[in-house]
């Protein structure tokens, strides 16, 4: 496996790529800088959409438009509200997210400078707005789901783990946390995380 470079774009705090298959480009956020691009396999890169808040993360929606989390919660491109999140405190921002199997979006909040221990928490979006999934967390990152979508698994990187969930497709409900897997501390600290088509996770 060998990495090569797709775009010369320099970013801030580059994150979230988020492949739409439809259009052929892949769309990415420089998190601090509430930037969001649109990137070109071909490495033409353009600026899609500017906020005045921090990006945390992308999604694709049920019809294939890209929705930004930010600090308020879901919004499109043009800066219409999805979803809205009641926040904890005004240093909160949403970090890493992503759409489970069923389009929900699922994503993590914590503080917008230094991490503060246990200050954020898990959230799910959907139609009846946003709800907690888990509390006490500080630096949410890398989600994926299981092929049947019955597993959550998520990282919150200061534990050094990648903990398992049971899922429950319908509702979107998590239950029976469980430690899955710990990094070695030599190893680094965990971060992202996507599944591959074999079941396995790439961290």
């Amino acid at each position: 496996m060998k990495a090569e470079l797709l775009s010369p774009v320099a970013a801030e705090l580059g994150e979230s790529p988020v492949w739409r298959q439809e259009s052929g480009d892949i769309f990415w956020g420089d998190t601090l800088r509430g930037d969001i691009h649109r990137l070109a396999l071909d490495g033409e890169d353009q600026l899609a959409a500017t906020f005045e808040e921090p990006v945390g993360a992308l999604a694709l929606g049920p019809n294939g438009e890209v929705v930004a989390a930010t600090p308020r919660g879901l919004v499109r491109l043009d800066g219409s509200t999805v979803t809205s999140l009641e926040r904890e405190s005004d240093d909160l921002r949403m970090n890493d997210g992503k759409a489970d199997p069923a389009g929900r979006f699922v994503g993590g909040t914590m503080t917008i400078g230094s991490p503060q221990p246990r200050a954020g928490s898990l959230w799910r979006f959907d139609e009846r707005g946003a709800s907690r999934l888990v509390s006490d967390v500080t630096i949410p990152n890398g989600l994926s789901w299981s092929a049947d979508g019955e597993t959550f698994y998520w990282i919150d990187t200061p534990t050094g783990r990648i903990d398992a969930f049971d899922y429950d497709p319908a509702t979107g409900e998590l239950n029976d946390r469980r430690a899955w897997v710990s990094i070695p501390e030599e190893a680094g600290m965990p971060d992202g995380m996507c599944g591959d088509v074999e079941g396995g996770l790439w961290v």
